[in-house]
């Protein structure tokens, strides 16, 4: 995912540092406004629940959140043609994720609302990130 940043924003060292400080600070800003610490955050394990909230915040850029998550263009392609005619952005938003999620279960780096978040404020919808934290019960 780095290596694809770099290349997609041609970032040098000092800029890709820079960029992933902020995402960190960022994250880190939004989790305490809601009495969150990224710790909490990384604990909090992705669902099915928990996926159809975040596709309420992020369904209309949910193939960049895709592929910034990893998942392949192909699935990108197969699932919407499966789901944006009858079902709409939303339903391809959230079957993607799962879809993510069923490849990475085993991944705890990744199957967390602190990675789906820091993910949403590198693509610069830090305003997704922020209303799907304040979403927390």
């Amino acid at each position: 995912n780095i290596l694809n940043l770099i290349q997609s924003h041609h970032l040098n060292s000092t800029q890709l540092f820079k960029h992933m400080k902020r995402v960190q600070c960022s994250l880190e800003f939004y989790a305490t406004k809601k009495s969150k610490t990224i710790d909490d955050l990384k604990s909090i394990k992705l669902d099915e629940r928990l996926l159809w909230k975040v596709s309420e915040f992020c369904f209309s850029e949910w193939k960049s959140l895709m592929r910034i998550l990893g998942l392949s263009e192909s699935c990108i392609i197969e699932i919407e043609s499966k789901h944006f005619l009858s079902e709409g952005l939303r339903e391809c938003a959230y079957q993607s994720l799962l879809l993510w999620l069923e490849n990475n279960y085993l991944d705890e780096l990744k199957c967390n609302l602190a990675h789906i978040c820091s993910c949403l404020i590198r693509l610069e919808l830090n305003l997704f990130a922020k209303q799907l934290i304040d979403s927390l019960n």
